[in-house]
């Protein structure tokens, strides 16, 4: 029935506090702020209680209330109100039970009753029979009605069914003109009822300081026991050695033998006695003394064996200790010698790292040599044309921007192959760490032979639109679901065979913070290419390629392709678009021939791909990787043609002045 209650009462409180929080939060965000919860009070609370009760509700202090802060802070206030008023009706219906007995009591029954209200008072405050003897001493002793006021009050506050008492008590006072008995009846029970309470209250006492001597004596065997099996297992340890163990066995064996050749000795004995009781019967008596001391042996044997037994227990248990220690010293010793193992690997990875590092460095030298060859030449070559021929100025300016232009040329061409070069080598770059990229750069993945050309394509976008999870799956084919942000700059390196001719593309993964913006403009202006990526399901990042668009045209005038990533989570979108009944509100997701149109406009690629599942990953890379060889081919061809022209205007001005070709085009 209490359950039934209380669960009635839980249910209650919280519709209640579920009404008063949807009335409080007006706004519908499932909070309510100070300002509302003063609106609501207006002018009855102070500051200081106003404050005070915000504080008691806002139990997560984070400055506004959710709902199940204002829940547990109304259950709170309930359950407080609700002890508050059990206390006033308990202490003004025991007041008016003591008044309205104390009138009353000329009878027998009532007189009976309030003696026994007395002594279980007395009984049940127990420590405090003393100071009521003082009272009655000085004159100061509480009167009848206190101590029975007192009583009723303590007797109702250990009844888990007080208010029911206190209503029924309520019901019998208003019914006493019609009903007098029920009352005396009543008050009959309830005397005998605190009379039961007070008796086993002293008995919950008494045995609860039995159970506490208890205890203690429990702690001290315990205590005691722990010592004493503290003291065997150091004498066990002691008697672990070999030498005692054989001298033990050694000592208990012929203690056994003497007392097995004293046992023969005296059944010999009895023997030849029970020979001599048939012979004559008055030697009862040293027969019986020869069972005696038999029994005797006998005890002293038993006693032998016993502690012979104990000895071998006790070395049992030494011998299994032991072979426990010597099982953690055998794991002990293992685990030195792997984290030894590993310690001599991390030793040769950084020895390897170190001979990566000087084979490098070793090429960075070989190639800044070459490069200072080249340009000395170059300087050379062009000093002697100004000291062959000083009149000829027009014609030695044309040669001097042909190689110029040359020199541009093969500056470009000597920066891919030495790309190549890098990439071709045998050994895996190292990781370094830099200011500007992360630490989580990986070495060049060589597949299918040897690359002919190497391209830098740079990733951008808005964040979370899946660029590093697109070069996870291009580069190992493997998909991660959650994957850390990009800090500043990344890049992989991929072997892909376009057309037949392996391209070996460089993947720079960037940043698509607002603060990494300026990182990522600086590699569109070394990059051969622009992968621009939005999320098909995400309406805000393919608005943003507008912005993206002007900061790579800005930079660099590369290829570019718009690729629209997560289409795999757009058929969930559109599911989602078409159960909602207003289309246009609820629009999340981007469609193919809107990406489709932007992409057109701004004359560039287009196309859309899934990291998660890998469909059209290669693909859209492989055609850009197609747009930027046809750049490049482009570029080379222009730069001959233009420098084949500018060696025949050279010619024909050399033929027309009949002086010879400068040296610096005789190459």
């Amino acid at each position: 029935m209490d359950r039934q209650l209380s669960a009635s009462t839980e249910s209650l409180l919280t519709s209640r506090s579920r009404s008063l929080f949807d009335n409080l939060d007006r706004d519908c965000s499932g909070y309510i702020e100070p300002a509302d919860l003063a609106d609501y009070c207006g002018a009855e609370l102070s500051k200081e209680e106003f404050a005070k009760l915000f504080k008691e509700l806002d139990k997560d202090g984070d400055g506004r209330i959710s709902l199940e802060d204002f829940r547990e802070g109304f259950r709170f206030i309930s359950r407080t109100v609700h002890r508050h008023d059990q206390e006033r009706r308990r202490s003004s219906v025991a007041s008016s039970l003591s008044a309205r007995r104390l009138p009353t009591s000329t009878a027998g029954s009532r007189d009976d009753n309030l003696n026994r209200l007395d002594e279980s008072v007395e009984e049940g405050n127990g420590s405090r029979g003393a100071a009521g003897e003082v009272k009655e001493a000085t004159g100061s002793a509480d009167t009848p009605q206190q101590q029975l006021a007192q009583a009723l009050n303590d007797c109702l506050q250990s009844l888990s069914t007080q208010d029911c008492v206190l209503d029924l008590y309520q019901q019998l006072s208003e019914q006493q003109q019609r009903q007098p008995h029920l009352l005396e009846s009543f008050e009959t029970v309830l005397a005998d009822l605190i009379q039961t309470i007070q008796s086993l209250r002293s008995e919950q006492t008494k045995m609860e300081e039995s159970m506490k001597l208890e205890r203690q004596r429990h702690r001290r065997a315990l205590r005691e026991m722990e010592a004493e099996l503290e003291q065997q297992l150091a004498a066990a340890e002691e008697a672990a050695h070999t030498r005692a163990r054989e001298s033990a066995e050694r000592d208990f064996r012929a203690v056994l033998e003497a007392k097995d050749a004293e046992l023969a000795s005296l059944a010999q004995q009895l023997a030849e006695h029970r020979v001599k009781l048939t012979a004559a019967d008055s030697l009862g008596s040293e027969i019986a003394a020869l069972k005696r001391e038999l029994t005797e042996a006998r005890a002293e044997t038993q006693l032998a064996q016993s502690e012979l037994n104990e000895s071998e227990t006790r070395l049992a248990v030494a011998m299994s200790e032991i072979s426990s220690l010597k099982q953690s010293l055998q794991e002990r010793e293992f685990s030195v010698a792997r984290e030894r193992e590993t310690v001599q690997e991390q030793l040769r990875q950084g020895a390897r790292i170190a001979q990566q590092l000087q084979a490098m460095h070793a090429a960075n030298r070989a190639l800044r040599d070459r490069n200072e060859e080249l340009l000395q030449v170059a300087k050379a070559s062009t000093s002697s044309s100004f000291d062959a021929n000083e009149a000829d100025h027009g014609e030695e300016s044309d040669c001097d921007d042909a190689n110029e232009h040359d020199d541009v040329i093969v500056d470009d061409r000597r920066n891919r192959q030495k790309r190549l070069q890098i990439f071709k080598a045998p050994s895996t770059a190292p990781r370094t760490g830099s200011s500007r990229l992360s630490g989580n750069r990986q070495g060049l993945k060589v597949g299918g032979g040897h690359p002919e050309r190497m391209f830098k394509v740079v990733l951008a976008g808005d964040s979370s639109v899946g660029k590093s999870c697109l070069i996870m799956r291009l580069c190992d084919n493997k998909f991660v679901e959650r994957t850390t942000a990009t800090l500043g700059v990344d890049f992989k390196t991929t072997v892909l065979n376009v057309d037949g001719e392996l391209l070996a593309v460089q993947l720079w993964d960037t940043a698509g913070q607002e603060r990494f913006r300026s990182i990522a403009k600086s590699y569109f202006r070394r990059a051969d290419g622009v992968l621009l990526l939005y999320d098909c399901s995400h309406e805000r990042s393919f608005l943003s390629v507008r912005d993206w668009l002007s900061q790579v045209r800005e930079a660099a005038d590369v290829p570019i392709m718009i690729c629209g990533n997560k289409i795999d989570l757009r058929a969930e979108a559109e599911l989602k678009q078409q159960q909602s009944q207003d289309s246009q509100q609820n629009q999340r997701f981007v469609g193919y021939t809107e990406a489709r149109k932007l992409a057109q406009e701004h004359d560039a690629l287009f196309a859309e791909t899934s990291a998660k599942s890998g469909e059209n990953v290669a693909e859209s890379v492989a055609e850009l990787a197609r747009q930027m060889r046809a750049n490049e081919d482009l570029q080379v061809s222009q730069a001959h043609s233009q420098l084949s022209w500018q060696q025949q205007s050279v010619q024909l001005k050399e033929g027309s002045h009949g002086s010879s070709r400068p040296a610096c085009c005789e190459t």
